[in-house]
C-alpha cells in the first residue's frame, strides 16, 4: 500500500535538504578559494620553470585553442584587423573578424574577447560600424552610425484626474 505524504511532511523535508544544502554551500567555500590560490600558484610554478638560465622568458607554447604569438610583434591590432576586413571585400561580424584574427596566428590583446578587439576598433576612425555588431572599412557606400544611437523616448500619458461629485 503507498502512502500518501501530507504537507507538513513535504514542508519538513524541503526545510530538512535546504539546510544541509547551506551548509554544504558552507563547507565548499573556503575549498574553492583553496582551489584557486592552487591553480594560481601552479600557474607560476609552471611560469618560473620556463625561465632560463639568462633570466628571460622563453615565447610562450601554443595555446590548446592554437593560436600562436604573431610573428610582428610590433604590429598593432588595428593593422591587422583592417587587413583582415580588406580581404574580406565586405563588412564582418565581429565574431567572424575574431575568428579570422586567431585564424591568423595573432593573440587577442587582454581576455582575448570580442570585446578587446572592440575597444581597438571603435577608437580607430578607419572602421565603420554597418549595423549590429557588423563593421567594415570606411568607405562612401556605408555611412557612418553615429557613436551613441539616439533611443526614443516613450510618452507618458497623463490621466485625467477625476473628481468625485457629491
Amino acid at each position: 500500500m503507498s502512502r500518501v505524504l501530507r504537507v507538513e511532511e513535504i514542508e519538513e523535508w524541503r526545510n530538512r535538504l535546504g539546510r544541509e544544502l547551506q551548509e554544504l554551500e558552507r563547507q565548499a567555500t573556503p575549498l574553492l578559494a583553496h582551489i584557486g590560490q592552487l591553480k594560481q600558484q601552479l600557474e607560476l610554478l609552471d611560469r618560473l620553470a620556463r625561465v632560463t638560465a639568462d633570466g628571460a622568458l622563453p615565447d610562450p607554447p601554443a595555446s590548446p585553442s592554437g593560436m600562436t604569438a604573431p610573428s610582428d610583434k610590433g604590429r598593432p591590432p588595428t593593422e591587422i584587423i583592417a587587413e583582415i576586413l580588406r580581404k574580406a571585400g565586405e563588412p564582418l561580424h565581429i565574431s567572424a573578424i575574431r575568428e579570422r584574427y586567431v585564424a591568423s596566428g595573432h593573440l587577442i590583446p587582454g581576455k582575448g574577447t570580442e570585446s578587446n578587439l572592440l575597444a581597438y576598433m571603435v577608437r580607430d576612425p578607419r572602421f565603420v560600424r554597418v549595423a549590429k555588431g557588423t563593421y567594415s572599412l570606411g568607405s562612401d557606400s556605408a555611412p557612418p552610425l553615429p557613436a551613441k544611437l539616439k533611443r526614443k523616448r516613450r510618452r507618458r500619458r497623463r490621466r485625467a484626474r477625476v473628481t468625485a461629485e457629491v
